[in-house]
Order: C-alpha cells, then structure tokens, then sequence
C-alpha cells in the first residue's frame, strides 16, 4: 500500500520542532566541547549527537521498516539509492560551523526517499523560524506559505551561492574551487558563501537567488532542500548537467534549465572525480 506521504509530512514537521527545542537549548548555551572527525574544519557537536539520536529514534518509532541515514550514524554501505525502498537521510545540523559560532544560518534537514525519489522534504532553521517545507507533487512551502523560483533571466547576472569545502590534505581543492569561481564570475552578479548547503538551495526555492551550485557536498547536506527546489519549480542536476545522483556528491541548483545550462558550460569537475557518498 502506498504511504500516505502528506501525513508523514505532517509527523516529520512536528518531530523536526520538537529536535529544534535540543537545537535551541545547546545554541543558547556557551560554546561546548567539540570534536573534529577529519579536520579541524569538519566539526560535530554535542547538539549533532544529541539531535541525530533524537531523530533516529523518533522516526524509528513512527516507520521502523524505514532506512535511517544520519551523518552522525554510522552510515550503511549503499551503492544507489534507486536501490533503497523507505530511507530517511538526516542531517542533524547543517552548517555546524557556523552553529558553532552562533551564526544563525544553519538547519535540521529531513527527506524521506522512495527508490531514490524524493517524497518528503523538511528544512528547518530554528533560529530564524524559517521552515521550508514540500511533498512530492504538492508544492513547496516556506511556513505555509507558497514559494516559487525567481523568474529573473538576465544571463550575466545571476546571484549565485556556493561553498569552500576547504580540506587540510587537499589544498589543491581550494585552489580549484578559486578556479570555478573565475570560470562562472562573468555570468554572476554575485557570488555568496554561507557555510549551509541546505540554505543556499533554499534561497533559489524562495525566488532569493538563482543558483547553487557545491562540489564535494555529502548527501544529508541537500536531500531534503532538493526535494523543496524541486517542488518550487527548480531545476537540479550535477554540474555537468545530467541527472542528479545525491551519492555523487557534486549539483547544480537552479531557478530554471535555462540558468543552469548557462552554469553547466563553465563548470567543470577535478580530475579523478570524487568519492562517492556510502560507499
């Protein structure tokens, strides 16, 4: 029998707030001990944990036959999505940097995925109150009320998101990510880094910003902000502008197919690609 997804839109939304309470407490209290898994630039937090069990073990409860990818879990080995029936892909804070320095950009992430389609989407901000929301087929909503894409179509002046994803072992990234933003800066009005993934794909879902586009981004980052860009009537695919496979760790997300055949030309991926996500 098939899912009634919009009630599991309804349970997400309310389990999400109640993680947002544990969100809210550690936020508010002075910076605590934080780990490094590996680097000093990817952090996690005693509010990561917390609120990635707290998930893990709400959602089980509701839908225990469901698959439960946490980036604070230990992940499963999965070679495709396509190849999962239920699976919720959590990320328990999204910009953890930025949490950490009680920067407000940063999210809890819900998508619920069936045979790699995205059903359910629910991104959070608790401190700015913000909650993006969408059903496969029924729209995407910010707070309840609809949101649409932007309809701005001047092809050299496009505000664009992306990110860093510096790696101390790989300066050579750095360097290339510097390249990229040469490659596209002729067609961008501006380019904007926040540190959150999910709220960069986010803005272009609200009419906000025309692009985000993000090389090395791990699937929890952007599963469910995907499905909310979609709903929107986005588009989304990697940056060489084919089907987007979340493992893949590479997308392009735009306002439009338009706009993003404008990005698809300049961007390229490193030589040698990137690891895949699961595997």
């Amino acid at each position: 029998m098939t899912p009634n997804y919009h009630q599991i839109h309804h349970q997400l939304m309310q389990t999400v707030i109640q993680a947002a309470e544990i969100f809210l407490n550690h936020y508010a209290a002075p910076s605590s001990a934080v780990a490094f898994k590996q680097n000093r630039t990817d952090l996690v937090t005693p509010a990561d944990t917390a609120i990635d069990n707290f998930l893990k073990d709400e959602l089980k409860k509701l839908y225990p036959s469901y698959l439960y990818i946490g980036e604070e879990q230990q992940p499963p080995k999965i070679p495709s999505l396509a190849d999962c029936d239920h699976v919720f892909i959590v990320d328990p804070i999204d910009g953890t940097t930025n949490f950490y320095h009680k920067n407000p950009v940063c999210s809890i992430s819900v998508a619920l995925y069936h045979k790699g389609c995205g059903k359910v989407g629910i991104v959070y901000f608790p401190v700015i109150k913000e909650m993006y929301s969408a059903v496969d087929g029924s729209g995407a909503f910010l707070n309840g009320l609809p949101i649409a894409v932007s309809r701005y179509a001047d092809g050299r002046n496009f505000l664009t998101y992306t990110e860093f994803r510096r790696r101390e072992d790989e300066q050579g990234r750095l360097v290339f990510e510097i390249e990229q933003l040469d490659a596209v800066r002729d067609i961008c009005q501006a380019i904007r880094v926040t540190g959150c993934a999910s709220y960069d794909v986010c803005m272009v879902a609200v009419g906000q910003a025309e692009c985000y586009y993000g090389l090395g981004i791990n699937v929890w980052d952007i599963a469910a902000a995907v499905i909310v860009l979609k709903e929107a009537a986005g588009w989304v695919s990697d940056m060489q502008g084919r089907e987007l496979d979340l493992l893949d760790r590479n997308v392009l997300a735009c306002a439009s197919k338009q706009i993003a055949d404008c990005f698809v030309e300049k961007l390229v991926l490193p030589r040698g690609g990137l690891k895949r996500n699961l595997e």
